[in-house]
């Protein structure tokens, strides 16, 4: 995950650390609600599909969560926060509409519609039954399924790794990367990240950080999907 400064729609890209690019403003369907007195809300800029930097709203912690962690899965190509927008008839026949918190779109182009909830306040909330009601009647066009999300769906290592790639990446340096991604090369089998670090020739926190990038760009992944990082973990050449 990237974080930038935002300034007058303008963000700082990971590309280049030293030029300022145009973000891409936020393809949700309905305006954030930014005052709350019970939830976090903020914003994430991401890569969308196409490399380009997007920002992405968020409502509530689990939320961005969510949002990180699918940012992080290669199988996902492009998060879209606040949408779908969809009309359904519940049980009762009256006609509604919804706008889950999140649409993730596959690489292979299936679209998964989420409503993210807390584990605590789902069952209350009913937005299971919503949920239900919907997928009976929703246009595949719009999505090909549609989920309940807790943060139980998510490991604390899923959130953990998350938030580790959204503060490394903020500080993107591309000499660290390049000396990293030479080291990646050679590699044959199963390594550790203290191995690559320490063959790249860079500071522990530096090497560190590049292998962490590194995972985060596709050019490594975990030996064992789903352990957290650190510098003991395993990994091999993507």
């Amino acid at each position: 995950m990237t974080t930038h400064a935002v300034f007058n729609g303008v963000g700082f890209a990971a590309h280049d650390p030293d030029i300022w690019y145009p973000v891409g403003q936020s393809l949700g369907t309905r305006a954030t609600a930014w005052r709350s007195r019970f939830a976090t809300t903020g914003f994430l800029v991401e890569p969308d599909a196409d490399g380009n930097d997007r920002v992405i709203n968020f409502e509530s912690r689990i939320e961005k969560y969510a949002i990180e962690a699918l940012a992080m899965d290669p199988s996902i190509a492009t998060v879209i926060e606040q949408a779908p927008c969809v009309e359904y008839y519940d049980h009762n026949g009256e006609w509604h509409r919804h706008t889950f918190d999140c649409l993730a779109i596959g690489t292979d182009g299936l679209r998964t519609a989420g409503a993210i909830k807390h584990s605590k306040r789902a069952a209350k909330s009913g937005i299971y039954e919503t949920v239900r009601s919907i997928a009976a009647q929703i246009d595949r066009s719009i999505a090909d399924r549609v989920v309940v999300m807790t943060e139980l769906d998510f490991s604390s290592a899923e959130r953990a790794n998350a938030e580790l790639v959204h503060e490394v990446r903020r500080h993107p340096v591309p000499a660290h990367d390049a000396l990293v991604r030479g080291v990646v090369a050679e590699i044959i089998g199963s390594v550790t990240v203290r191995t690559i670090a320490d063959a790249s020739g860079l500071p522990a926190a530096d090497g560190f950080r590049a292998v962490v990038r590194a995972l985060a760009d596709g050019v490594l992944r975990l030996s064992s999907p789903g352990s957290r990082i650190d510098h003991e973990t395993r990994v091999r050449r993507a």
